[in-house]
């Protein structure tokens, strides 16, 4: 899947549209490893789609916005390690749930 553009709001908010690559769509098991890579980061992580917007930290929030597969999500980091957050959260968003279909 390719990067929909990354905009940098200032020197360490960033944020970036990504098409999401699971079969099954942002589900449990794929939720819970977005938030142990999120919880690596000093810095706050958010995920928004149609449904709304999550803390990257939060599974319960992150199962709340029902993401499908190839769904538009926009990841936004804030802090000091900003710019590796959101290049890690958005490779797995887009290129790291898939393994043999399954998260």
């Amino acid at each position: 899947m390719k990067n929909c553009g990354t905009e940098i709001l200032d020197e360490l908010n960033l944020t970036r549209t990504v098409r999401l690559n699971s079969d099954w769509g942002l589900h449990a098991r794929c939720a819970m490893r977005l938030v142990m890579l999120a919880k690596q980061f000093d810095s706050s992580i958010t995920v928004s789609g149609r449904n709304g917007t999550a803390s990257a930290v939060d599974v319960g929030e992150i199962l709340l916005l029902l993401a499908e597969n190839g769904e538009e999500l926009e990841i936004s980091a804030d802090g000091d390690d900003a710019q590796e957050a959101l290049l890690q959260v958005s490779d797995l968003l887009e290129n790291g749930l898939q393994t043999k279909g399954r998260c």
